[in-house]
Order: C-alpha cells, then sequence, then structure tokens
C-alpha cells in the first residue's frame, strides 16, 4: 500500500495474508515515536528511559533524530491514524498478529515500550486479552514453542510477571508490574529496580 491509506484495500491485503498464512507485527509503536519527536520538536528525545538505549545505536541515529524533529507537529498523522485501522481490520481478516516494538533502533526504548504497544491495539480495537495474545500466545504459534511458552501452564516454562491490576480490565495495568519471574529466578520490584540501574 505504502503510502495510499485506503481501507478497503488494506481490508483485500488482509484478506490474502491471513488465507497465505504469514504473521503482522503491525510495530505502531515505531511510528508513534516518530510523531512523538515531530510534535515535540525533538523534546521527546531526552525523555526518562532513553539512557537505557545503546549509546552507538544512538550516535547512528542523529540524522534521524534531527530530521524528525524538524518535521512539524501533526506530521504524518493520517497515517499513523491508518495503521491503528488497518491493524483492526488485519485482526477481523484473521491475520495473526504477534506485538513488536523495534526495541533498540531509532527512539524505541527496550522492555518497557511493549506495553506501549499493546495500548494500541486497544485503542484500535482489539479487546484487552486479544491485544495480550499478540504477545504471548501469537509469538510462541509462529516459533513452534506453543508447547512450552506463551501460557501459564503445567510442563511450560515458567516465565512471567505478577501485576497490581487486572489487564483485562485496563491494558495499562502492564506498567505495574510487581514481580517477574524468568528463568526460574523471582524479582521484585527492588530486584527489578536493581536490574534496571
Amino acid at each position: 500500500l505504502r503510502d495510499e491509506l485506503n481501507i478497503e484495500k488494506a481490508r483485500q491485503l488482509a484478506q490474502t495474508i491471513a488465507q497465505s498464512g504469514n504473521v503482522v507485527s503491525p510495530t505502531l509503536l515505531a511510528h508513534r515515536n516518530l510523531i512523538e519527536v515531530a510534535n515535540s520538536d525533538g523534546e521527546f528525545l531526552k525523555r526518562p528511559g532513553t539512557e537505557l538505549l545503546n549509546p552507538f545505536v544512538s550516535e547512528i541515529e542523529q540524522e534521524s533524530y534531527a530530521f524528525w524533529s524538524a518535521q512539524p507537529q501533526g506530521a504524518r498523522a493520517a497515517q499513523d491514524a491508518f495503521y491503528s485501522a488497518a491493524t483492526k481490520v488485519f485482526h477481523e481478516e484473521g491475520v495473526t498478529l504477534v506485538a513488536g516494538t523495534d526495541a533498540g533502533i531509532f527512539t524505541n526504548i527496550p522492555g518497557q515500550y511493549l506495553h506501549r504497544e499493546l495500548g494500541f491495539y486497544v485503542e484500535a480495537g482489539l479487546s484487552p486479552h486479544e491485544a495480550l495474545v499478540t504477545a504471548t500466545i501469537n509469538p510462541a504459534k509462529t516459533l513452534g514453542t506453543q508447547d512450552s511458552v506463551g501460557q501459564i501452564k503445567t510442563g511450560f516454562r515458567a516465565d512471567f510477571i505478577i501485576l497490581d491490576q487486572n489487564p483485562l480490565q485496563d491494558i495499562t495495568a502492564l506498567s505495574s508490574i510487581s514481580g517477574l519471574m524468568v528463568n526460574g529466578q523471582w524479582f521484585d520490584q527492588p530486584a527489578l529496580a536493581a536490574l534496571r540501574d
């Protein structure tokens, strides 16, 4: 489609992709971050968390940072709305969606920004449960590991997070992590803070 913002053509494309069995990662966050840089005249590049970006990557992204910082406010708003609508259309047409963020490039912070990506899916019209499936069950099926990861189930690898609130009621609850179990090791909030530091 390139920049042809035609939702009916997007639906036709979605039907073709669904029939092919190919998987799509919408990666709405990556485009949204471009817009945030433009709308803030580059201030978004200094937000908390950017210290976690690889300094080498940040250095080679300087030209992109300058370009997007100079874009007018509201740049590519129509494309952003279309990408969100297309995500819903792809979901409606049965395309397998997997969550992705392009973390580590441009200004896409690793780790915490997957939660924002899932929030964008809910804004696009997926339910919180459907959004969570794009980051759990669907990637496991896509990678052929659905018999060992992607769910909390007897015999599965015990990697999971414990939240303070229910993300099925409000997807933003994903940012209220009280603990993480990974590779058989438990990390409470102080341990998570120490890892971040």
